[in-house]
């Protein structure tokens, strides 16, 4: 079975644990057919700069983003040397299954795809989720910089608590995904984890265990 890993650019300012991070990923390709899907990080910021700036339409603004989720995932390829990038999701596919860390970049086949939404409502999360539709996964993981999905901001409310389970119905209004990921969960019947990439043995956990500290959405 194929894994569809997201890895976040909200990861991107913590060098040294992303660097462990992919190279847990690359050990643990060996034993799992893993697809990573990069976030966008501070390229994708700079695109909301511009956007703003510029006044930039939603679709100019969508597609820029996924160009900058291509060059997030050209740094994290730096990481491993034995990491492959691909922007062809059979490649990907046949790459993973092989035992080889491989690396989605989505700008060729998902810059025109009119599927995904031109909005600022489908981000890197979303875009996740429709790859691991298209790969007929039925596991996406969304490695971020907190321990998943909360009650409020955790980074501002002390007193947020972790979500442990939620179904994809109810995540609306938690911020630490996008709007839409919600759809795609249900529509492709995923189970999707929201962990945090930090600490990266948590993932590590998921793939031996079937379950980590974090959030489990359900469809």
């Amino acid at each position: 079975m194929h894994v569809v890993v997201k890895v976040g650019g909200s990861l991107e300012p913590y060098r040294v644990k992303l660097s462990k991070l992919m190279h847990t990923l690359a050990e643990l390709s060996n034993e799992h057919n893993l697809i990573v899907v990069p976030g966008g990080g501070s390229f994708a910021d700079k695109v909301r700069e511009a956007a703003l700036n510029y006044h930039l339409n939603d679709l100019t603004a969508h597609r820029m983003a996924i160009l900058a989720m291509d060059q997030y995932g050209l740094l994290l390829s730096s990481f491993v040397q034995e990491c492959k990038y691909t922007y062809s999701l059979i490649e990907a596919k046949t790459l993973a299954s092989k035992g080889v860390l491989c690396i989605y970049l989505p700008s060729r086949e998902m810059l025109f795809d009119d599927f995904l939404e031109p909005s600022w409502s489908v981000t890197s999360d979303s875009i996740a989720a429709y790859v691991a539709g298209r790969c007929g996964c039925s596991l996406l993981t969304l490695l971020k910089d907190v321990d998943g999905v909360f009650t409020d901001d955790p980074k501002k409310v002390a007193e947020a608590s972790l979500i442990r389970e939620v179904r994809a119905d109810e995540l609306s209004g938690y911020g630490c995904v996008d709007s839409n990921l919600s759809s795609y969960v249900k529509r492709f019947n995923l189970i999707c984890w929201v962990l945090n990439g930090l600490k990266y043995w948590r993932f590590k956990s998921l793939l031996s265990k079937g379950k980590a500290t974090g959030t489990r959405v359900s469809p």
